[in-house]
């Protein structure tokens, strides 16, 4: 949440920006996994946002994932791994019938997903449009996309790296395996559907695969 309340008054929607302006900031991370502001790759946000969306962020030189910020923020460097809550990358891909837009938010340790979702999809009403449903992307929070060990650790290097949507149910398919803490229970009548959002994380995440090495190395040392 990002504006904690007492359940009774909601946010104005001029709240809401005002607090998404202030918590969740643009940036661009190169290909060795190095933070950088629009600024200074000499680069136009709002052009670049507008021009890659399809093509995909994560297959610039430069690609776009947003830092979170606590509610107070004490660092405002930007710029840095400090200060950070999680991070936000785009993700895109094909599903049935048309591309799917949606964001996947890691935590500081640059393993764990803390949030998922799919905003812009044209996939079958109550079949694969269930991607956009509260319900489904509730699945994803506290799985992995770096896939452990059989002892539970996880190598950035070498890992597979991505989140598999099953065809059924992740306990059936995976059980308590290491595979299973990467993995969301599919939806019935979307296997292709699910098909294309695990095709999307796998590569997306690829694309930043340097820069969460970077993250999960200096959430080891904190």
């Amino acid at each position: 949440r990002l504006v904690p309340g007492d359940g009774q008054k909601q946010a104005t929607n001029t709240e809401i920006i005002e607090m998404y302006n202030k918590r969740l900031i643009p940036l661009l991370v190169d290909d060795q996994g190095k933070l950088k502001t629009f600024q200074e790759a000499g680069i136009n946000e709002e052009e670049y946002i507008a021009e890659y969306k399809k093509a995909g962020y994560y297959k610039q030189p430069y690609k776009l994932l947003y830092k979170i910020f606590p509610n107070d923020p004490k660092d405002g460097n930007s710029v840095n791994l400090e200060g950070a809550e999680g991070w936000v990358f785009p993700v895109n891909g094909m599903g049935l019938w048309d591309a799917i837009y949606g964001y996947l938010a890691v935590g500081t340790d640059g393993v764990n997903v803390i949030g998922a979702s799919w905003y812009d999809q044209k996939e079958t009403p109550g079949l694969g449009a269930n991607i956009s449903e509260e319900s489904w992307q509730s699945l994803f929070p506290g799985k992995k996309v770096f896939l452990e060990s059989a002892t539970g650790d996880v190598d950035t290097k070498t890992a597979p790296l991505g989140i598999v949507v099953v065809k059924g149910k992740v306990s059936e398919v995976y059980g308590d395996s290491p595979k299973s803490h990467s993995a969301v229970d599919g939806m019935a009548g979307a296997t292709l559907t699910g098909n294309g959002v695990t095709d999307a994380y796998r590569d997306v995440l690829a694309g930043y695969r340097p820069f969460l090495e970077l993250v999960h190395a200096a959430n080891k040392k904190n």
